[in-house]
């Protein structure tokens, strides 16, 4: 019967195989229920190619379009359940008209395959489509596994190439005792959408059950419950692209697991919606080299050239307060304010406690116009690098903030900066004045930065 919508040639419906053919396998397999007076019937043609619907809908065909298409009579069952049981004539009324088979499955159920690609990949998984049978065989052919085994297990990213109208399946294990009760899970899907993240939990006497899906991240508390009662969990990422023309084209997607393992500051860090930037530098005799066409000096000054002062004033960038940017224990944000842009970025030790590295970046940029004539561009370059050290207790967590304050560093902080601008050197060249920070030579430079945010 399928044959009779096939738009090609007698030759060659005799003689090769259609790209529809995997349609053909699909359709023949779910049509098996309609025979069958078993309530549950599953098609023997399923085994082997219960994941076929993750290898991409038209790709995954590869050398065994057949087989392929045994495993996709899941995305038939799926949708004549939503569309009903006419889906299956219009697809091939469409592929008689000469349209591409995935195309025809989505003008035959007249919903954008983005609408519903995701919630098949999802009712897949927890076995809605045939049945919870299938998970363990799903379970065991995931693309990656992660085992949280210690307080250094706080972030894990997969990245991996998905065509079209695929999913990637990954693997969490929880298997660290110092998980603490409010420690949580962030999975994360970075990448070319349309796509979901989907995470469940799964045990061998509950199945799996859904935990959340999202275009972009999923977080998952309780964890250590989780663990406790022998879940493991599970990522589902998909593709949700219908590239046209032949839905073969493929993407990188990455897929992250970030452990938020439930120390005080680190958490109320990560939960935190904003932050208060404030950068000094007080005190100290500063040491600079100018340059310019005529040659090149050292001078000292107390003031930073461009800065207005004595001190690199908190005013550099005054809100609206940008939130953290946490992954693991990795932070970062950035900020601009007036003609300056910042950008820090840092790292807390596992329990929070310490601070390992923070950099703080700023810049301003501007055209300078000579009589309306672009001659150059002028700029300011300041960052401050800040060494390790261990935070104190009193700045945990108290009343409505929570502070992680630097506090004076003295001269363990670098600090790089440099200024540029150009002039006409009278010669009709274009030459460029330069000032760049040296050192601190009297007394100490004391720098403080710090960002304070609210508190969960």
């Amino acid at each position: 019967m399928q044959a009779f919508y096939d738009p090609r040639s007698d030759w060659d419906r005799a003689n090769s195989a259609s790209q529809h053919y995997w349609l053909d396998e699909a359709m023949a397999v779910w049509s098996e229920e309609l025979y069958s007076s078993s309530p549950n019937c599953v098609s023997s043609s399923r085994s082997g190619n219960v994941t076929e619907p993750f290898e991409g809908l038209q790709a995954g065909i590869d050398d065994k379009p057949d087989w392929h298409g045994y495993g996709c009579s899941a995305v038939i069952k799926y949708l004549v359940g939503i569309y009903g049981e006419e889906i299956a004539q219009e697809t091939y009324l469409r592929i008689q008209a000469g349209e591409h088979p995935v195309r025809a499955l989505e003008v035959a159920t007249d919903d954008l395959i983005d609408f519903w690609w995701p919630g098949f990949i999802s009712d897949y998984y927890l076995g809605e489509i045939y049945g919870v049978g299938e998970i363990e065989t799903m379970n065991g052919s995931h693309s990656g596994s992660w085992t949280v085994a210690d307080e250094g297990d706080t972030d894990k990213v997969w990245t991996e190439s998905y065509p079209a109208l695929s999913g990637r399946l990954h693997k969490v294990v929880l298997n660290y005792d110092g998980l603490e009760g409010d420690a949580e899970a962030v999975f994360r899907r970075t990448g070319p959408g349309p796509g979901n993240i989907h995470v469940f939990k799964y045990n061998t006497t509950y199945n799996s059950s859904h935990l959340g899906s999202d275009p972009d991240s999923v977080v998952v508390s309780g964890i250590k419950d989780l663990m406790e009662s022998g879940f493991v969990l599970y990522v589902l990422t998909d593709n949700s692209r219908d590239e046209l023309p032949d839905y073969t084209n493929s993407v990188n997607i990455s897929t992250g697991v970030e452990i938020r393992l439930g120390t005080p500051i680190l958490l109320a860090l990560q939960r935190s919606e904003r932050i208060f930037y404030a950068a000094a530098v007080i005190g100290g005799h500063h040491r600079f080299e100018h340059t310019d066409h005529e040659g090149s000096d050292t001078f000292y000054s107390w003031n930073f050239p461009n800065m207005g002062g004595t001190s690199i004033p908190g005013d550099l960038y005054s809100g609206p307060w940008p939130s953290l940017n946490f992954f693991g224990t990795s932070f970062t944000t950035q900020m601009s304010y007036d003609i300056w842009t910042w950008t820090i970025d840092g790292s807390l030790s596992a329990d929070g406690r310490r601070l390992e590295y923070c950099t703080a970046h700023g810049e301003e940029r501007h055209d300078v116009y000579f009589e309306d004539e672009l001659i150059g561009e002028a700029y300011t370059v300041l960052t401050f690098t800040f060494p390790s050290h261990d935070l104190s207790d009193s700045y945990w967590i108290h009343a409505n903030d929570c502070c992680l304050p630097y506090g004076a560093l003295s001269t363990d902080v670098t600090i790089h900066y440099e200024r540029s601008i150009p002039y006409l050197d009278g010669e009709g060249g274009v030459a460029y004045e330069t000032w760049n920070y040296l050192s601190t030579d009297w007394g100490t430079a004391i720098v403080g930065f710090s960002f304070s945010q609210n508190a969960p």
